[in-house]
């Protein structure tokens, strides 16, 4: 679940950058929540993640400067953008971690590039903890080539850490994994978009040399996926797809 935050005193300015996220994360199969706050003490208050907000400078009592700073604290993987209309704090935002310092009024060119670029991070810095047999260890999601089913477990193989065996299943791994990455190609296989060297009809050969088979019913499915793969992560974001 991918969770927005926008923090603006005026609601109209909210509710332009709810529609605009809404607008932008609707082509793709993300699961994502979208929390309004008006003022920095809300903000402050909510207790819960947020792996992306909008925040404004100008706002009454705690300024988005210093609401920055504080929220900083609880959560130091938050990707702040800032939308502004103070092209002077420039220097002063990027001193509590902003990733992008958009003026106001933010064109939606801007817009969407400053969010595909935030999604771009998330994806290829996600990590997963994977309980293999002799320990349980976390992997960079972008490391993961494939998981294989091997009766009622799991085989993760992955580039950093070899093949690890998962008292999982491969529903649970098809479930976990972001849907932006990864596809389900087989009964027995779920793979890496970014780990495909080449396909047929029948197979596809992963970047260790693996080969991995392609159910009838999917082989549709593994195409489209990928080449919507391909086209918008040369845009900075992987698409989602289904089995």
């Amino acid at each position: 679940m991918l969770v927005f935050g926008i923090c603006d005193d005026q609601p109209l300015a909210c509710r332009e950058t709810e529609s605009r996220i809404r607008k932008f994360i609707e082509s793709f199969k993300i699961e994502y929540e979208i929390h309004v706050f008006h003022n920095g003490e809300a903000l402050l208050k909510y207790d819960k993640k947020i792996d992306i907000l909008f925040l404004d400078i100008a706002m009454p009592k705690i300024d988005g400067l210093r609401t920055a700073e504080m929220i900083n604290k609880k959560n130091d993987e938050l990707i702040l953008i800032f939308q502004t209309g103070y092209t002077e704090r420039f220097q002063h935002a990027f001193k509590v971690n902003a990733f992008r310092y958009l003026i106001k009024p933010v064109s939606l060119q801007e817009f969407d590039e400053a969010l595909s670029d935030a999604l771009a991070r998330i994806l290829s810095q996600r990590k997963l903890m994977v309980d293999d047999e002799r320990r349980d260890v976390l992997v960079n999601e972008s490391k993961i080539l494939y998981v294989e089913s091997i009766g009622d477990k799991s085989v993760v193989c992955t580039e950093s850490e070899g093949k690890l065996v998962s008292a999982k299943t491969l529903k649970y791994w098809a479930g976990v994994l972001s849907c932006a990455k990864f596809i389900q190609t087989h009964k027995s296989f779920v793979v890496s978009f970014e780990h495909i060297r080449s396909l047929d009809d029948a197979a596809l050969t992963m970047t260790d040399g693996t080969k991995i088979p392609i159910s009838s019913r999917n082989i549709r499915a593994v195409k489209s996926g990928l080449n919507e793969y391909i086209q918008k992560t040369a845009k900075g974001l992987g698409a989602c797809s289904g089995a």
